[in-house]
């Protein structure tokens, strides 16, 4: 992804009678999050 990274998770989804009715994916950008990682870890 042009070297973007990015967090993905699956959440199974299930209805009232916990019956499983597929899976939500959650997509983040943490490139800017990485970002502050790594200059933290140049201050350590």
């Amino acid at each position: 992804m042009n070297g973007r990274f990015l967090y993905i998770r699956y959440f199974p989804v299930y209805n009232d009678n916990n019956e499983y009715k597929g899976v939500l994916e959650l997509t983040q950008d943490i490139t800017d999050i990485k970002k502050i990682e790594g200059e933290k870890r140049l201050l350590d």
